[in-house]
């Protein structure tokens, strides 16, 4: 690829002081019902359950497979989760191999295919882990970029993908496109096809025993066992699956990058998750689906062995939980209502996310690549190379840009004016999204390009804030045809474009104006 001769250099990950570290601490005495149960608390599911008795008991050398795409933002569940995962594994004694995907991430069009951008935002997410306290010191942790291992392999890699593929019908193939974030039903590039086959391949290229990643990986993990069973294979990667977080909202199911309101992200600051934690839904007396719970039971208990909640003494005064099932229990009951159990989680999480906070702003290296990766154009500027983070990237022409943390384009909340300063939607809604923080997520807005006389280009948002894909964004919305994948087709509206009248230009630069004065304020 182009830039093969000095991938070793642009992958390097910057040297940072001293980190904090989680409360799992190494044990090498654990029993191997205690490593057993160590290493299946990781999983909601595992696969098999008396395979894994089995390897703990006979293989000294364990090696636990785990990857992810640099695609962006990095949310809590796939920052701390991911950390208290991984240091349980090493805690068993298992070596752990963290696939830096940035070939995948290039065949699934993250960061619009820029291989660059995509190595760039994987420094980024490597040094988080190591801020939040991944312990990868002393070799048991791994990060291998998949662009610089399949290169150096490559005699080893691609015969092992093409006999994958060979023995796999495409509806089964299909079937797995859920890894890449994708439906069997939407339209796939060729290279998304292939994807499952050099993910399946991915297992038994690191030669591992363990598959530790999503559910929503599961399909092709699976996969992988069916291979091992075409090649007549004994031995056979073990799935451990860990929970998918839901989103904060009511209803949602996964933690989504799209709605920057449903998630809580490694760089928030303080202000951000107290606000996203109190908006939370959270109904009272109700466990089930209620991700204020998940997020205690999954995050911050394995984090601190513990929950506090502050009250006033009328309330109850503080009390601290030392497991779920003790919090579960006066949640049900109402001993614990949500007003009080809310400003706890947002307190954990905080406390939490504070050492990555400080990272980035004392260590010089981390700070530098933190600058590289959030880099923004100026109102009216010219695009910046490196914008890459918070989902959305520089305008690519007067009426499209690119989100680089999903490498779709991206009808935003915003336009080019005459003179090349920004301007934005004209709908009041769409004015009030601002506030939520759509401009700089990975959020849709269709919308219908209006021309004026006088040369204002502006977009109208048809849905403002609807967390839609290109391919979804015309759904509904009147006078817009389907939108065909990343390409942007809009209508110039005649009708507005022969108003001439001097009251409505007067008000259309007034509005123009005052969106101007607030894009450049403290919201963008």
């Amino acid at each position: 690829m182009e830039n093969e001769g000095s991938s070793s250099n642009s992958n390097e990950v910057p040297p940072s002081q001293p980190l904090q570290s989680l409360s799992i601490s190494p044990q090498p005495q654990l029993s191997l019902k205690e490593r057993y149960d160590l290493v299946r608390s990781i999983g909601e599911e595992c696969i098999q359950e008396d395979e894994l008795e089995r390897l703990l008991a006979n293989k000294p050398n364990i090696v636990c497979y785990d990857g992810f795409e640099p695609s962006g933002r990095m949310h809590i569940a796939q920052g701390v989760m991911k950390a208290i995962n991984v240091n349980k594994l090493t805690s068993a004694g298992c070596k752990v191999k963290i696939w830096i995907a940035d070939w995948f991430a290039q065949l699934n069009n993250k960061m619009g295919g820029d291989l660059k951008k995509i190595q760039v935002i994987g420094q980024y997410l490597i040094e988080i882990w190591k801020a939040v306290g991944m312990n990868i010191e002393g070799g048991q942790v791994e990060f291998l970029w998949s662009s610089e291992e399949i290169n150096s392999r490559a005699h080893e890699y691609w015969p092992l993908v093409m006999d994958i593929a060979r023995r796999n019908k495409l509806p089964r193939v299909l079937r797995c496109c859920q890894i890449m974030g994708r439906s069997e039903q939407d339209e796939l590039s060729a290279a998304q096809i292939f994807y499952p086959c050099m993910q399946c391949a991915d297992i038994f290229f690191l030669k591992a025993d363990i598959c530790q990643l999503g559910m929503d990986q599961r399909k092709v993990n699976m996969l992988a066992r069916e291979y091992c069973d075409d090649i007549k294979r004994k031995n056979k990667p073990i799935i451990l699956s860990h929970h998918m977080l839901p989103g904060l909202q009511e209803g949602q199911e996964k933690m989504s990058k799209s709605d920057p309101s449903s998630s809580i992200f490694m760089e928030d600051e303080e202000a951000d998750v107290n606000l996203k934690i109190k908006k939370a839904f959270c109904p009272p007396k109700v466990v089930e689906k209620n991700p204020c719970l998940e997020y205690i039971k999954y995050i911050v208990i394995p984090w601190f062995n513990e929950f506090t909640v502050e009250r006033k003494p009328d309330n109850g005064g503080d009390k601290t939980f030392k497991s779920f099932e003790d919090l579960v229990a006066d949640y049900e009951s109402g001993q614990l209502h949500p007003g009080d159990l809310k400003p706890a989680l947002a307190k954990a999480l905080n406390r939490i996310l504070q050492p990555v906070r400080d990272h980035f702003i004392n260590d010089p290296k981390a700070k530098d690549l933190l600058k590289r990766v959030k880099v923004r154009p100026a109102v009216g500027g010219p695009a910046a190379e490196n914008d890459v983070l918070h989902g959305c990237g520089p305008f690519q022409t007067a009426v499209e840009r690119e989100c680089f943390g999903c490498g779709r384009a991206l009808r935003e909340l915003a336009a080019v004016v005459a003179g090349g300063v920004a301007a934005a939607a004209t709908e009041e809604r769409a004015l009030e999204a601002f506030g939520e923080g759509v401009f700089f997520a990975d959020r849709l807005v269709a919308a219908r390009l209006i021309r004026f006389e006088d040369g204002v280009v502006l977009l109208k948002a048809a849905r403002a804030g609807a967390a839609l894909h290109p391919r979804e964004a015309a759904a509904g919305v009147e006078d817009e045809s389907p939108l065909d994948g990343g390409s942007f087709k809009v209508k110039a509206d005649e009708d507005v474009g022969r108003r001439r009248n001097k009251r409505a230009k007067k008000r259309k630069k007034m509005l123009i104006e005052g969106i101007m004065v607030k894009m450049m304020g403290e919201e963008i």
